[in-house]
């Protein structure tokens, strides 16, 4: 090397599901490398901001936000999103990254534009089976497309070519697997949780799952009317910032008399909660359902309606086909359905250890730490020039 830094930068927001991978990739690629400026990039959306900083990580902010349906809107939209460029070719001539890393979403858009036109080489990280309008537009230009499903690959070879399309698997964060390290009575322990008791956990994502939580509320005052005199089960809930209040007055209300609801607006340590868990209920964004399966965490997924390409109903139904999850839609259930089908996982073994070892015939990969070898070699050969 001549002396000089190897710099990164990561363009992922909008939700945990784009940053969270990214999150892993740098984390692993600063293990390898120490020396390695890495920074990231994110729209100005608080939840995106606030992901981050629990993370201890403080992103440069675009002021971009998604495009919304209507006129008004998208012209919004777009002029932030032409600031948001002008604003990405500003930062990225001063901090003068080596290469970016593009994990897909709105903010990418702006961020490998500007790339584009400094020259500067870029990969891209699909997590999804359907991948993205931003990582479809970029793909051409990008030196590798480290995808997390197989199914991607060939959507990029349709609509682009062929493209240098790599099936990775998904980069996942090292303290979000620990099923196989800690025990459940651990996991309970260090969450606070009665140790002996079934655990459910229940992760709304961040997109949205007001309607998600309605039902489950309503579900959770029939399984309580249900379970006798002694305690049934306890719930872990990862609420999200704008609907913790709502549900605290909600089961303030339903007295709940054999059940017991944790209601947390995050759960930092996902993996100690993923190792505490019997059963999961869980939307079926591409992060969540691998971390589940990684954990081995018996599952009813219950995708976010109307996401786009559908891409939570697919990655729900890889893992319904494969055994390792339920599938449920949401506008066909009820409260009434949904606790018959939390009663019966939670009741069954059975049913729960097929689950569990379906999971386990996913192949994990290590994709975090390959991603990230692989971007050691190509900073080490920029900045050696």
């Amino acid at each position: 090397m001549n002396g000089e830094r190897p710099k990164i930068l990561f363009a992922a927001g909008g939700t945990g599901g784009h940053i969270f991978p990214a999150l892993a990739v740098e984390r692993a690629l600063k293990a390898l490398m120490p020396e390695a400026e890495t920074k990231f990039i994110c729209g100005s959306r608080p939840v995106e901001v606030n992901l981050y900083q629990r993370e201890g990580e403080s992103p440069f902010i675009l002021d971009v936000q998604p495009l919304r349906h209507g006129l008004l809107a998208k012209l919004k939209g777009a002029a932030k999103l032409a600031l948001g460029f002008a604003a990405a070719l500003k930062f990225l001539r001063r901090w003068k990254p080596h290469r970016i890393m593009g994990q897909g979403g709105y903010v990418t858009a702006p961020v490998l534009l500007a790339a584009r036109i400094l020259k500067i080489p870029y990969d891209l990280q699909e997590q999804n089976t359907v991948p993205g309008r931003a990582n479809l537009w970029f793909a051409s230009g990008a030196e590798r497309v480290y995808c997390s499903f197989r199914e991607a690959i060939q959507r990029f070879a349709i609509r682009n070519g062929k493209p240098h399309c790599y099936y990775s698997g998904m980069p996942l964060r090292k303290d979000a697997v620990l099923k196989d390290i800690l025990t459940p009575e651990e996991a309970r322990r260090k969450l606070n949780l009665e140790p002996d008791l079934p655990t459910l956990l229940v992760i709304g994502g961040s997109q949205g799952a007001k309607r998600l939580y309605e039902l489950l509320a309503e579900a959770m005052l029939l399984l309580d009317e249900s379970s006798g005199t002694q305690p049934f089960f306890q719930c872990l809930w990862s609420a999200g910032e704008n609907n913790i209040e709502w549900l605290e007055d909600t089961f303030k209300k339903q007295n709940l008399k054999h059940i017991k609801v944790r209601l947390e607006p995050f759960i930092k340590n996902m993996g100690v909660a993923y190792a505490a868990a019997t059963l999961a209920v869980s939307r079926s964004g591409a992060g969540s359902v691998a971390e589940l399966l990684a954990n081995k965490v018996p599952a009813i997924l219950i995708p976010l309606p109307h996401s786009a390409g559908d891409h939570q109903k697919l990655n729900a139904q890889e893992a319904c086909i494969a055994g390792a999850a339920i599938y449920l839609e949401e506008n066909t259930q009820t409260p009434q359905s949904l606790a018959e089908a939390i009663f019966s996982l939670l009741c069954s073994n059975e049913k729960r250890a097929a689950m569990t070892l379906a999971a386990a015939r996913f192949p994990h990969q290590n994709a975090a730490q390959n991603i990230a070898e692989e971007l050691k070699k190509k900073l080490k050969i920029i900045v050696a020039n």
